[in-house]
């Protein structure tokens, strides 16, 4: 299934292009214990000959190298395994420096399993700043990662952690890091814990793309430390489509100014993701941005927010959580100002309480501080007890969101126009549309939603994104009309006469918008003889043509009716269309009747000497379309009645 955003893309890029900067002098190592050439007493620079171990490579990188290090195809094999008993995943001795990191990564389509013995760590952060890890498994260590040098600039891309006898990754005071793509699982702990270190330091800049921390277990529950991701205090962290599964505790645990954006917390058994301002931090004033996430299937409440945070709760989804779907639990310190606002807007928040507590919000205040909580344009299901200490919420519903598949987490919204299947990784139509369909803010954004989808955005955590549910089309309703009927054959002169070519013009009129601000209009010829040419409005007008005769043939090739098909397409992807008609006439069949040498000729005549010619318009004498009726004109038809060759 695609990601709910695709701008966290654009931020990996840029992460991986800050990364990728090397020195020209830079050496590309190799490490393949299966090689029967391999042996640390080699340079390591060619393949062929490549080091043995681990230790080598980590006592011999400088700034800007890069080590790649085989395993096996195949991912069960013993091959794949470099014993690292008594001893760290990965050696790292010394870091590298900026616009020169220090590259570690698996050899491509290979799996490297570094596996210790439950003890020691799989890479310890100590001296490594400026570093990249990619496509390498650290299995059965202490910690996989640890460390106390505040390490700044690493990217863990594409890893696996698993299966430590406590914290997953704990990462103490890092700045500037990047984990894409990795994969933390079955840790006795946390799986990824961002930790204040021992001198003070919070993590700040992080990012973590893609990644999934799931099965984590201490074997307490939801009493014990073994959450999904643990933010102790950090500072511009940043979570993008990322996934917290089936951990024994919280699946989100956060404080610190910390967004969460198109993310799923599914399953953890205490709460899928909670907020804090904490005693830890002096009870410091905290923000949160979540946006485009799902809490769904916790034991608990599927977002919990203590101590007064703020918070910005924008287009989630919420369902079927053991108590309540968002609770605001009461303040108890007295730091910080008397009242505290947080914002809940577009989610649907349905089936909640299934253990205890049916309710989709819930604002408890004490005596010492006020959260007030403004939630609008929301919807709630199945949640059986009343909202309680909400401000304003006039907009929103309470009525069936029509999911497509909660049971297997397909939270996607029902639509006769069509909607998304995760599964089967296509577009489908449903026997019903869903209501949160165009029922969010108005003033929110919703451009990312594919067309139609009327011009508003969707509730849950597909609106705005390009997995939005389709809305119901209404037909745009149209006319057409030209200003003329029909159409001379052009000339080589005629195109190019500072008028333009022969031609008519078609304007379209939009009876009836069906919602649509703006429009496109295309043309095509449907059928008969007659050849046309389509021309856009010059002044750029969508809903103007100029249609063109076709060039000037020697019979009557191209001559005679041309049908037309309009087609209009408004900004919300609806759709109206009209057909008409219009006639191509050789040049100089000046009443259409196809006589050019009798009644052509005579009516020109006519015409120059100032006589009646019943009413015929002068576009029908201006043969050469130069804006002139005169004695050009009928040198111009006598060439064409003489078989002459016609400028």
């Amino acid at each position: 299934m695609g990601s709910r955003k695709g701008s966290f893309l654009a931020v990996l890029a840029a992460a991986l292009m800050l990364l990728a900067v090397g020195d020209a002098s830079a050496t590309n190592y190799y490490v393949n214990q299966n090689s029967p050439n391999a042996s640390d007493a080699n340079p390591g620079t060619d393949p062929a000959f490549p080091w043995k171990t681990p230790d080598k490579a980590g006592n011999t990188v400088k700034p800007g190298d890069v080590v790649t290090v085989s395993g096996s195809a195949d991912p069960n094999s013993p091959a794949a395994i470099y014993n690292r008993t008594q001893t760290n995943g990965w050696p790292v001795h010394a870091p590298g420096n900026p616009g020169n990191v220090i590259t570690i990564q698996a050899s491509p389509g290979q799996t490297v399993i570094l596996q210790g013995d439950l003890t020691h760590l799989g890479i310890d952060l100590t001296f490594c700043s400026h570093y990249v890890f990619r496509g390498l498994s650290f299995r059965k260590y202490e910690q996989s990662t640890d460390g106390h040098t505040n390490a700044t600039d690493v990217l863990l891309d594409d890893c696996e952690f698993a299966q430590t006898t406590t914290t997953g990754l704990r990462l103490r005071g890092v700045t500037n890091f990047t984990m894409s793509n990795c994969y933390v699982h079955d840790c006795f702990e946390t799986g990824v814990c961002f930790m204040t270190d021992t001198d003070g330091t919070s993590c700040s800049n992080v990012t973590v793309i893609g990644s999934v921390s799931a099965f984590n277990s201490d074997g307490k529950g939801v009493d014990g430390s073994a959450d999904g991701f643990h933010v102790e205090v950090g500072n511009n962290v940043t979570f993008i489509n990322c996934t917290a599964l089936g951990n024994t505790d919280d699946g989100f645990d956060l404080t610190g100014n910390v967004q969460l954006l198109s993310c799923t917390s599914s399953g953890n058994w205490a709460c899928n993701c909670k907020l804090w301002r904490r005693v830890d931090d002096n009870w410091a004033l905290h923000t949160y941005t979540l946006s485009n996430c799902i809490f769904a299937g916790a034991g608990e409440a599927g977002l919990k927010i203590s101590e007064g945070p703020v918070a910005y709760v924008n287009n989630c989804t919420i369902y079927g959580n053991g108590e309540e779907g968002i609770a605001f639990r009461a303040i108890t310190n007295s730091a910080g100002p008397a009242t505290m606002n947080s914002y809940i807007t577009n989610n649907l928040i349905a089936n909640n309480g299934l253990i205890d507590t049916s309710i989709a919000v819930r604002v408890i205040n004490g005596s010492v501080a006020q959260e007030l909580v403004y939630a609008d344009y929301n919807l709630y299901y199945k949640n059986t007890m009343s909202n309680t200490g909400l401000v304003q919420d006039t907009n929103s519903l309470t009525v069936n969101p029509f999911f497509a598949n909660p049971a297997l987490g397909d939270f996607h919204l029902l639509s006769t126009q069509g909607r998304y299947d995760p599964f089967a990784e296509a577009w489908v139509t449903d026997s019903v549309t869903s209501p949160a369909i165009d029922a969010g803010n108005p003033a929110s954004p919703w451009t990312l939603e594919p067309l139609p989808n009327g011009g508003r955005v969707n509730l849950g955590a597909y609106g705005d994104t390009p997995e939005a549910s389709l809305s119901p089309v209404t037909a745009i309703s149209i006319s057409a009309a030209l200003d003329y009927s029909w159409v001379y054959q052009n000339t080589p002169g005629t195109l190019a006469s500072p008028l333009g070519p022969h031609k008519s013009i078609l304007t379209v009129t939009i009876q009836n918008s069906g919602g649509s601000a703006a429009f496109t209009t295309s043309l095509t010829q449907t059928g008969g003889s007659g050849a046309v040419t389509v021309v856009a409005d010059p002044g750029g007008n969508p809903l103007v043509k100029l249609i063109e005769g076709g060039l000037r043939s020697n019979d009557v090739a191209g001559v005679g009716s041309a049908q037309l098909h309009v087609a209009v397409t408004g900004n919300l992807g609806n759709a109206g269309a009209a057909d008409l008609a219009i006639t191509v006439r050789r040049l100089g069949d000046i009443n259409g009747n196809g006589d050019l040498a009798g009644a052509g000729r005579n009516l020109l005549n006519l015409r120059l000497d100032q006589l009646s010619v019943g009413g015929l318009p002068d576009r029908a004498f201006d043969l050469n379309h130069d804006g002139y009726v005169d004695t050009a004109d009928r040198v111009l038809l006598n060439k064409i009645l003489n078989g002459q060759t016609v400028p």
